[in-house]
């Protein structure tokens, strides 16, 4: 805890942040090796705004819903708030 506060907002947070964010929000996971070949992506902090964030999540989510089908998982992994926005988009253009 007194390494998070006493860092400042320089490139070691920044990439420890986006980290945060992807194991949290954009393509969660309970394995580390994610996080660990996502950290060896971030080699500068310049490259984190040229990434194709939204093609990482897709990626991910499809990913966790073809281990789900194939029943190797018991639930659904991924970005689910992605997978919810899908889901209400499409029942929304199904109704119009």
């Amino acid at each position: 805890l007194e390494e998070l506060i006493s860092m400042e907002s320089g490139e070691e947070f920044k990439k420890k942040f986006v980290i945060f964010v992807c194991g949290c929000l954009l393509a969660p996971s309970k394995r580390a090796e994610h996080t660990t070949k996502l950290w060896r992506c971030l080699h500068s902090v310049e490259e984190i705004r040229n990434m194709n964030w939204a093609e990482y999540v897709r990626i991910k989510l499809c990913s966790q819903l073809q281990d789900f089908q194939l029943k190797r998982r018991k639930y659904v992994g991924g970005c689910i708030f992605f997978l919810m926005a899908s889901v209400v988009n499409s029942t929304v253009d199904a109704i119009n």
